[in-house]
């Protein structure tokens, strides 16, 4: 088991005789959330693997692939992604992008039937990349973490890290904008409340500065929270990805999809398939994906979501030769 590994275990709640960390990673709970921002943010890219039986949907992977000793983690960091540049590194071999490059070939064809390009559309938007932003924060309602030492476990006040989306992120962004500062920094930074709101199934978010009266409250940083020990973002990020794990744990449709148009398995570059050329016509032989789809559902059925009608180890070579792109 490698360094980052070990913290990734242990920054999740598992801990071994050697000791670790746990109870580092800040979750936003409903209602308000007064946290101090520390130092800088990393930006990271990420995908989600799971599905949600709620919403009928399959998600790209199994539930036995997040099972056992040999599991994968619902969520992954994209490979494509560099966390210490924040940019996308020049040799792509995410599996997770290549699929949502495959959904957008395919509905950019404009040859695909109404359950086809749902069985597309969906995998467009679980395939997609997720952006955060990894902070370190006192969590002022409880700036606690526990250390585990020879199985024994102290808590002591110390640094969270916090994972923020696009929009609390922005919001924050525009605060600072408004106030003129930077309300991270140590010296005239701010608290500030992230108020988190559950309305019918949908999260949202909104961020106001901590008040002194009818100005924001500066709280410079004590000798003590000066102290904390920083949190290194970038190696939490930077967590190597097993490409061939993850691949290979995927639904068996998906798997094919992926061995039609990214073969590659060593890591080299793949190329994308090409989209569809301008006034080309989509081969239609009865065995097509389109087919296959259709075939397996019923009116009764239309309202399950489509990547459900696929059985989760079937393999579709056949009906993949002749996507239209």
């Amino acid at each position: 088991m490698s360094m980052l590994d070990k913290f990734e275990s242990r920054f999740n709640g598992n801990t071994s005789p050697l000791g670790g960390v746990k109870d580092v990673f800040f979750k936003f709970k409903t209602g308000v959330n007064r946290i101090r921002l520390v130092g800088d943010m990393v930006e990271e890219r990420a995908h989600y693997l799971a599905g949600n039986v709620k919403r009928s949907n399959r998600g790209l992977c199994p539930p036995m692939a997040f099972e056992g000793d040999d599991k994968i983690f619902s969520a992954m960091h994209c490979p494509d992604w560099d966390p210490t540049t924040e940019t996308k590194k020049s040799e792509k071999v995410c599996p997770i992008c290549q699929l949502n490059m495959i959904a957008q070939r395919a509905l950019a064809s404009g040859k695909l039937n109404d359950s086809t390009k749902a069985f597309y559309d969906e995998l467009k938007q679980n395939s997609k990349e997720m952006t955060s932003f990894k902070v370190n924060i006192i969590d002022r309602d409880d700036p606690y973490i526990t250390l585990v030492e020879n199985g024994t476990e102290t808590k002591q006040k110390g640094l969270k890290i916090a994972s923020l989306t696009y929009t609390v992120a922005k919001k924050i962004y525009e605060l600072s904008c408004n106030l003129h500062f930077g309300i991270e920094n140590p010296d005239n930074g701010i608290d500030i409340e992230v108020i988190r709101t559950d309305t019918n199934g949908k999260t949202s978010y909104d961020v106001r500065p901590v008040f002194d009266g009818i100005k924001a409250k500066v709280t410079p940083l004590t000798a003590e929270e000066r102290a904390y020990q920083v949190h290194d973002l970038v190696a939490i990020c930077n967590r190597e990805v097993d490409v061939g794990k993850v691949r290979a744990a995927l639904h068996g449709d998906l798997i094919s999809l992926l061995d039609k148009y990214y073969p590659q398995r060593s890591g080299a570059p793949a190329t994308p398939p090409a989209p569809i050329a301008t006034g080309a016509v989509a081969v239609s032989t009865g065995n097509t994906l389109d087919d296959i789809t259709a075939q397996s559902m019923s009116e009764a059925a239309t309202q399950v979501s489509v990547l459900e009608q696929y059985p989760q180890n079937q393999t579709v070579v056949e009906g993949i030769e002749q996507l239209p792109f």
